[in-house]
Order: C-alpha cells, then sequence, then structure tokens
C-alpha cells in the first residue's frame, strides 16, 4: 500500500498550521503521516503542535530564517519520512476536497512520472472573478508565447504541494543544504527535467483541491516588509477567513485529535 509522507516546515504561523493540519485531517484518504518541523518558532503554535498526537512533531533548533531554514527543515523531513512519496507541503496551504491526496498520486501513477508540482503561485478559487479572469489572461499570453517559440524564463517549481517517489528522490542524491539550493526548483532542473516524466499541475487542476496563501512566514515574521507583497497577503487571508467552510475547520477542535 501506498503511504504518502506529508513534510511541512513551520516557524510561527500558529493560525494557519491550524488550519493546515485540520484540513488535513479532514480531507485526506490515502495512508499518510503528517512530518511538521518547527524551525525554533518560540511562540504558541509550538504550544499547538505538541499537543497533536498524530502528526510527528520534529522541532529543529535551528538560528537560521528564510530558505536556509526551509531547506533544514525539508532534510531533517525526508530522513524520518517512512513514506514510499514524499510531499513537500508549506504551512500556509489547505487542502479543500476529499481525495485529494488520491486524485494527485493516481495523476502521477496514470502519467508514468516520478512526481508531481507546479509553476503556479497563486492558487485561490475564493478569488472573484475579475481576478480570475486576469490569471486566464495570463496563462493564455504563456500559451501563445510557448506556441511563438518565444524564449522561457527559468521555471522556478514551487514547493507548497511537491510529490515525489522517495526511492527516486533518494536515488538522486539531492540535497537541500548545499548553499546554491532552490529548494526544489533545483531539485526538478538538475535530477528530473527532461530525463523523468514529471507533472507540472495547472492553476485550474490545483485551485479545486487546495489553497496557498504565500509568503505568510517571511511577511508574519518582518522577513518580507515591501507594502505591495503584505497588501496582498491581507487581502487573500480575508478571503480565506471569510469563508464559512474555512471558518468550519477553523473551529472544528474534534480535528486535533
Amino acid at each position: 500500500m501506498d503511504l504518502l509522507s506529508i513534510i511541512i516546515p513551520q516557524y510561527r504561523t500558529e493560525q494557519h498550521i491550524r488550519l493546515c493540519l485540520r484540513s488535513l485531517r479532514k480531507y485526506s484518504q490515502a495512508a499518510t503521516e503528517v512530518l511538521v518541523i518547527d524551525n525554533n518558532s518560540q511562540d504558541g503554535s509550538v504550544e499547538y503542535l505538541r499537543s497533536l498526537s498524530w502528526i510527528k512533531l520534529i522541532e529543529n533548533p535551528t538560528q537560521s530564517l528564510g530558505s536556509r531554514a526551509h531547506a533544514e527543515a525539508l532534510e531533517l523531513g525526508v530522513k524520518q519520512a517512512a513514506g514510499n512519496w514524499l510531499c513537500f507541503f508549506h504551512s500556509d496551504t489547505m487542502v479543500l476536497q476529499p481525495g485529494w491526496d488520491l486524485t494527485l498520486i493516481h495523476k502521477i501513477k496514470e502519467a508514468h512520472a516520478v512526481g508531481l508540482s507546479t509553476l503556479e503561485r497563486d492558487i485561490n478559487q475564493f478569488e472573484p472573478f475579475s481576478e480570475k479572469f486576469k490569471h486566464k489572461l495570463f496563462d493564455l499570453r504563456k500559451t501563445i508565447k510557448g506556441w511563438l517559440g518565444a524564449p522561457k524564463k527559468f521555471e522556478k517549481i514551487m514547493s507548497f504541494c511537491f510529490i515525489i517517489q522517495k526511492d527516486f528522490f533518494v536515488e538522486t542524491g539531492f540535497s537541500f543544504l548545499s548553499p546554491s539550493k532552490d529548494i526544489v526548483s533545483d531539485l526538478y532542473h538538475e535530477k528530473v527535467k527532461g530525463a523523468h516524466p514529471f507533472i507540472l499541475a495547472t492553476r485550474r487542476e490545483l485551485e479545486p483541491l487546495m489553497w496557498h496563501t504565500s509568503n505568510v512566514t517571511a511577511i508574519l515574521t518582518g522577513q518580507i516588509q515591501e507594502a505591495s507583497l503584505v497588501q496582498k497577503y491581507h487581502l487573500k487571508n480575508s478571503m480565506l477567513l471569510q469563508n464559512a467552510a474555512i471558518q468550519e475547520i477553523l473551529s472544528d477542535t474534534s480535528l486535533d485529535y
């Protein structure tokens, strides 16, 4: 039987990690283990995580911040993961559909691929139609540029839901701790692209399944202070928290046990 190891780095995102974990508890249907790596938060989020018996909590005493701390957490999670599938996840990602995990694993197997991720950062099924229309135009423009043979920019692979076969990952010998590493983008470009089938899911495929807030840790801890990004975070987070289904998950403490 497949076992999916969901590896979640966490640093001072108490409300979001509650939503993330409760949604996983509510909607996951595959055999899963959830590993949360706390990067020395020293706040209420740690007490919450310690209270959960159904997760594997790894407390990383790091003094690092940002991408380095994230890389350390992924490395620690992989070492303790028991699954034959690894799923690198973010604490500001939450799932929204029963069987989201089986859906994605089936998609990978059907394509005889080694894994799945996306190039899309904005995954938000609650955004207004005007924003969805802008995304559609942007996606169409990218498609047309591809048809016309326009030079491609560096493909930054998202790590908020990146699934890969564990045996394949181990065989690559890849480490997240090299100073040059860009989390999962370098894994994809160095070990996967052009050599092995890999699915880059579209926004349309992912939006029914999950939500990604984006930059939560960096904004909440002051690592990002750019006004436009902070404003975007507050707007998007407001969309999330105003949804009745999200409020139900956030208030359902039974999902903690």
